[in-house]
């Protein structure tokens, strides 16, 4: 299976002005309540890991946390969440924009209310352009996601339409059906029988079990074996591991865990 992750730029109909926008005006993702983004990620209209608070603040570091774009409703209670930084600091150009954070580049997916996807989406944009952007660039969603289409309708309701900047096609795989049924469904006899074969001569070395970390000692004991596993393959040959950086890694080690609990 595939999807488009493309870079999607929200533009205000005003002339760009030669200014950027003011992040700092934004909350930083730390002062965020943690229990509630934890809740919010609990009913989005489309998941996001990569946007649980411990993994954000985890991943970017101390010295360069992220702001973001909040959306609460008439109760207050959280509705949207979305990692920001200045159009400046993600590619070194001066404009009034907003852009997603995430320095792994691996999905930036908007945290929106099932139930509110639309409203959420809204105000998100509406603080975007508070504090001065005239553009919100969403790098790395999936085009026909569901977070995608709350936005552009938001946008439509303008008289506005989402600007596609760059798009390409990357793996993906739906978690949420059944296992079996899915590699069923989407192999070819070669290829599931293939698949078979390694997984029967990976049992030559030992047992293969397949396991999901739920508690925080599984995620640590999880992490310590994937960094393992990493450096072991081609990212070590090269000298690129998780594992050689140090201080990311434990960084990393020290949230992680926390995150997966939080689940």
């Amino acid at each position: 299976m595939a999807e488009t992750f493309p870079s999607t730029p929200f533009v205000h109909r005003r002339a760009v002005a030669p200014t950027t926008a003011a992040p700092g005006t934004l909350p930083e993702v730390a002062a965020i309540d943690k229990a509630a983004w934890c809740d919010l990620a609990t009913r989005v209209i489309e998941p996001n890991g990569y946007y649980l608070p411990e993994w954000v603040i985890a991943a970017n570091g101390g010295d360069a946390v992220p702001r973001a774009l909040t959306a609460q409703d008439s109760a207050g209670r959280l509705i949207g969440v979305l990692p920001v930084i200045s159009c400046w600091r993600a590619f070194h150009l001066p404009l009034p924009a907003l852009v997603s954070a995430d320095p792994f580049r691996s999905l930036d997916t908007p945290l929106l209310d099932r139930d509110a996807a639309d409203d959420a989406a809204a105000k998100m944009m509406a603080q975007a352009r508070a504090a001065g952007a005239r553009a919100l660039v969403l790098r790395d969603v999936a085009r026909e996601g569901e977070a995608m289409a709350a936005f552009t309708r938001v946008l439509a309701t303008e008289g506005l339409s989402p600007r596609l900047i760059n798009g390409w096609t990357r793996a993906g795989l739906d978690a949420s059906r059944d296992g079996e049924a899915l590699l069923r469904q989407d192999l070819d006899t070669k290829k599931l029988k293939n698949l078979r074969r390694l997984e029967r001569r990976l049992g030559e070395h030992g047992e293969v079990r397949f396991t999901v970390s739920k508690t925080a000692d599984e995620a640590a004991r999880a992490f310590d074996i994937f960094l393992a596993l990493e450096d072991s393959g081609w990212k070590g040959r090269r000298g690129s591991p998780l594992k050689r950086q140090p201080e990311l890694a434990a960084r990393l080690r020290s949230r992680w865990p926390r995150a997966a609990n939080a689940r």
